[in-house]
Formats: C-alpha cells, structure tokens, sequence
C-alpha cells in the first residue's frame, strides 16, 4: 500500500512506500510536477511532546508570537534519534502517542537534512513545515536585493563613474545572482536516470494507491453486500412461514434478488482478487526498482490483459447492481 500525501514544495499528491512494506531504513522519493526529490525515514514513536512559546514583538504595538515545538524521540530501523521542530501560531497541528510508525520527509544537501513535512502513518495525520521552493526562491531574492544595493552603494562612492552605467551593469547581475543562488538551493534532481527511476517509481506508487483504495472499497461493498443477503435470506423466511400463497410474489422477486446478489458477491469477490494479483505484480516492479535501482519493466504491458478483464467484470456488477436494489424489488 502507498500513502498519498502532498509535495511539501508545490503541494502536488506524492506517494510514499509502506512502512511495514518497505525493509529500507530510507527511501528516496521525487514529486513528478516540480522535480523536487525528498528522503523519507520511517521511525516509530516511543516519546513525544510539545510546548507553546511565546514570543514578544519588537513593536509593542503588534500582538506577540507564538511557536508551537515539537520533541520526538523515535526508534529508526538502526537506533533510537530525537526529532524537534517547530510551527507558528497556537494551534496544535501535530499529534502523535508512543507505539505511531512515522514518516520523516527531508531534503538533504552536503549531508544535511532538512526536516520538511512529518506524516503519521497510524492516524493520518500530516504537518507541513517549510516549502523548500519558497525557500530556495526567498534566498535568490535576498541575494539579488543585496547585490542591487551594493551597486547602488558603489555607485555613490564611484562619483567619476555615471550612476546609470553601474546601475545597467548591476541589475542585470543582480538577477543572475539571484537565479543562480535559487537554483544552488533548489533541491530537484539533476541527474536525469535517477530522476526517470523516481518519476518511474511514483507511477508505480500512484497506481498502488488507486488500487488499494478500489480493493478496500470492494471489500466494504461485499461486506454491506453479505449484511444485505442475510436480510433477504430472514424476510424470505419470514413470508414462506406467514404463507407461500399469500407472498407468492414477493417471495419469487426476494428469491430472484437473493440469487443476483449472490452473483453480485462472487463478482466483487473476484474483482477483489484480481486486483490485488494486480498489486502484487506492481509491488515487484516497484521492489526491483528500489534493490537494482534502475528503470523497472514497463509495468502497463504486464498488466494490460488483467485490467481488461477487471473492467469486464466491474461492468457486469454494475448492471447487477441494477438489479438488486432492495427499495424497488419489494415496492
């Protein structure tokens, strides 16, 4: 099963691995939008705790500011580690009890990791920290203003030299500094086979998640389906007891309902089935990709034939379902 969370830089869905799935102390994964790669740890909780801090502003005329601190002490695949961070304003936007398995998103340069956005597998629950592409953006524009006015200052103190001509010379070279400065602190992928093995591995990962979610909704729809029979097959007891002759007609359109649903069920049963065969060959894919750490098959061709058939029987279910709607059988 994958988690689907959101790009903590451009907010577009991102696929993370399995937890109990996945028997790496890190994985690496890469948005498919803007390029971004992150480095996921998987840790389990064993303490964890905030507090609230109150910070006055320098202005007594503005109202102070709150920080909200987060302390993790978690148990990674090799040793325990402790986590802080930390997010503005009063509200409590994480939560966590001993025994929740995490996920840590980091960006990593120089061998540095960022802390970036924090997901609880055990609740859902998922705290977004800082987007390293505003980040890296705030840097370049920082740089370029200060760029802008040094050539300003120099301008002043080069008195023989026109202001026009250093200023020409010097917004230009502000931007360029600044875009190379965003782009030094950019965090996106550059070597082009790992980022194809990435991007290749979030399809996999994304195509795990629909077909995670559609099984669990079968599952849900045969349970509800089972609870229905069970209903069906006690009124039909009920009527054949109260007189055959007197429900005769219900008792022929119950019988009907009670064999379609019965269909019904066998239909789901097999989509759920052939979809988790499914899984299991995209699982494979995906596992090959992390341990050889190269482009996977092309996963599609594998599994063109079996989604044929899988959409096959979800239409045959679909017209069943016509069938067997309680509300209009027993009208």
């Amino acid at each position: 099963m994958a988690r689907q969370i959101n790009c903590p830089s451009c907010r577009q869905s991102l696929y993370l691995p399995e937890m109990h799935e996945s028997d790496e102390r890190a994985s690496e994964v890469l948005c498919s939008k803007c390029n971004y790669k992150y480095a996921v740890t998987f840790v389990e909780v064993l303490q964890f705790h905030s507090r609230l801090e109150r910070h006055s502003a320098r202005d007594p005329k503005r109202a102070p500011q709150y920080l909200r601190v987060y302390w993790l002490q978690a148990l990674t695949r090799e040793k325990a580690k402790a986590v802080q961070f930390s997010t503005t304003g009063l509200d409590h936007e994480f939560s966590a009890t001993p025994g929740d398995e995490l996920a840590l998103l980091s960006v990593v340069r120089k061998k540095r990791e960022d802390l970036t956005a924090v997901v609880n597998y055990t609740t859902g629950e998922s705290c977004h920290l800082f987007s390293p592409r505003r980040k890296a953006r705030s840097s370049g524009a920082v740089t370029s203003i200060i760029t802008l006015i040094g050539g300003g200052l120099l301008a002043w103190l080069l008195q023989g030299v026109p202001s026009k001509v250093v200023l020409v010379a010097t917004v230009p070279s502000s931007i360029g500094i600044g875009m190379a400065v965003t782009r030094s602190q950019s965090f996106q992928e550059r070597d082009a086979p790992i980022a194809a093995r990435l991007g290749t591995e979030q399809t996999l990962l994304g195509r795990l998640h629909s077909l995670d979610e559609r099984i669990s909704d079968l599952q849900q729809e045969l349970k509800s389906n089972q609870h229905l029979l069970q209903r069906l097959k006690k009124l039909k007891q009920k009527m054949s007891r109260a007189g055959a002759e007197l429900y005769a007609h219900r008792l022929e359109t119950t019988e009907r309902a009670i064999a379609n649903l019965e269909k019904q069920s066998g239909l789901i049963q097999n989509l759920i089935d052939g979809y988790s065969k499914i899984v299991e060959i995209v699982e494979i894919e995906y596992d090959t990709s992390r341990v050889a750490e190269q482009l996977p098959e092309n996963v599609a061709v594998k599994i063109s034939d079996r989604l044929e058939e899988m959409e096959a029987l979800e239409q045959q279910k679909e017209e069943l379902a016509l069938m067997v709607d309680p509300a209009k059988l027993l009208a």
